[in-house]
């Protein structure tokens, strides 16, 4: 299971077993605590717009090779092939050990979404980049093959000519383009391009390539030189206010012109809303048919980061398919909060990753952010209770702050007479508050887990009987929360150790 990381590390999880606990938000990488389930293999997260071949944003595809057949050499075969949005590059390690990390591809293109063998037996990748699919067959020949060719292009006079040709085979190679037959005397490389094309370079072209092992030649590719045609002008009005809070909602203009076809309307309009953040991109779905376009900033279920803008684009198209584009960007109004807790020192929960107040932190004006307090917990030996909010008296709240702001959560001191250690009907515990052991009685066979005042695994997957439990634990002072799983049916009592 690829699980992308938050500030430091990418993750490769084993999720083959269900009830781990990945460490998300706590932890990320190999971490040394106990409780959470280490990754079969990790890598640096970086914001750079550089990554090498081992660090990236995002690990998005992944794929165990397996196919039923293929003529790719057996090193490859039982692999896990993934990617990452921000680097380059296709990787793979051995799924069992986690080691032997390998670079099977480099200077791939950007913003992989996803990779799969197919049927074939080869491996494809699909990217934002360029909105495009990628085969990768392995020919096992050193002989030139061409991988990629265009059987068509259409040019207009005046414009640039490009023709590219995808090959593989051993090096060096040497290449000779023709037209018709004939010598064309100044291409060179797999690329063919030819700048101010006039109507005498239309015609069929081929690419033959050679080296020590062999001849590979490309199919005609047939060149068609048309008549000039200038390209629309796309032009978005004026925004007054290029600022952006959650839950705001743009109206934006736009109008085209065209030399030849005069203003175009709105069936040749289209639009696209799409978020940047950091080093990458969310890109979102065009709307197509209007000449305007109206959307709204949302306030919950997006990014919480700062370090984001919105690029409005608008993509107009005349009657002979020649396109411009236009586009403005859209900046956060960002706001400063505080947290405080009384006594100072204790945690809370900020979207469920946990933080120490006092604790000031930047976020957009607007958007929706979850504050939670925990029940109980212990500072200096001392076990405190939750309150309330100064704002809310529920522990779990949610905030869209439109100016600077401080939030209090208010604890007090907890006494073993103070807590709901209930039992529930079924299961129980004794003695509780606990000693170093304890029984648990439970109706069925079925298995325990064990969570600190943090919600972090101290103890899980210990398998019980029906009837009495003896259960040896040596821990901490503090509250802890018991859970009971049967099947598909769970329980869960608080225990306190003095």
């Amino acid at each position: 299971m690829n699980d992308v990381g938050f500030e430091s590390r990418e993750e490769i999880n084993d999720a083959s077993l269900g009830g781990h606990n990945y460490g998300w938000p706590i932890e990320e990488g190999l971490v040394a605590a106990a409780q959470f389930e280490k990754p079969v293999y990790v890598y640096n997260h970086t914001t750079s717009t550089t990554t090498t071949d081992s660090t990236g944003c995002a690990i998005t595809g992944g794929v165990f090779f397996e196919p039923l057949q293929t003529n790719y050499p057996q090193a490859y075969i039982g692999k896990y092939f993934f990617m990452d949005y921000c680097g380059k590059w296709i990787n793979m390690i051995d799924p069992i050990s986690g080691s032997g990390r390998k670079t099977f591809a480099t200077k791939t293109p950007r913003y992989p979404i996803a990779i799969d063998h197919h049927p074939d037996g080869n491996l494809y990748y699909l990217t934002r980049q360029n909105g495009s699919i990628y085969k990768i067959v392995y020919s096992g020949q050193p002989v030139p093959i061409i991988t990629r060719q265009p059987e068509f292009v259409k040019v207009m006079v005046g414009q640039e000519l490009k023709i590219p040709v995808s090959v593989s085979g051993a090096e060096p190679m040497t290449y000779i383009w023709k037209k018709n037959g004939v010598v064309v005397s100044a291409a060179k490389g797999n690329e063919l391009a030819t700048s101010n094309v006039q109507y005498a370079d239309s015609g069929m072209y081929t690419l033959t390539i050679t080296n020590a092992f062999g001849v590979g030649e490309t199919k005609p590719i047939k060149v068609q030189v048309i008549a000039y045609n200038s390209a629309p002008v796309a032009m978005i009005d004026q925004v007054l206010d290029l600022t952006f809070q959650g839950g705001q909602t743009y109206k934006i203009l736009g109008h085209a012109t065209d030399l030849e076809d005069g203003q175009l309307s709105g069936a040749g309009f289209s639009w696209s809303v799409d978020l940047y953040h950091g080093t990458h991109i969310h890109d979102g779905m065009p709307v197509s048919g209007n000449e305007n376009m109206e959307f709204t900033i949302p306030v919950a279920g997006g990014h919480t980061e700062t370090n984001i803008f919105y690029r409005v684009t608008l993509l107009v198209k005349d009657s002979k398919g020649l396109m411009d584009t236009a586009y403005i960007d859209l900046y956060p109004e960002i706001v400063d909060i505080t947290i405080k807790s009384e006594p100072s020192g204790l945690q809370f929960t900020l979207d469920g990753t946990p933080y120490v107040a006092p604790y000031t932190f930047k976020t957009v004006k607007g958007i929706r952010r979850t504050l939670g307090a925990l029940d109980a917990q212990s500072r200096q030996d001392t076990l405190y209770q939750f309150q309330t909010w100064q704002h809310s008296a529920s522990s779990l709240n949610f905030i869209e702050p439109l100016s600077n702001s401080t939030y209090s959560v208010q604890y007090q001191r907890a006494s073993v007479t103070g807590l709901d250690l209930s039992q529930d009907i079924g299961f129980k515990v004794y003695p509780n508050p606990i000693d170093e052991s304890f029984i648990i009685e439970v109706p069925e066979g079925g298995t325990l887990h064990l969570l600190d005042a943090k919600g972090r695994m101290v103890m899980g997957h210990l398998p019980i009987h029906t009837g009495e439990n003896k259960i040896d634990l040596n821990l901490d002072r503090g509250l802890y929360l018991l859970v009971y799983k049967c099947g598909a049916s769970q329980k869960q009592i608080r225990i306190m150790k003095e």
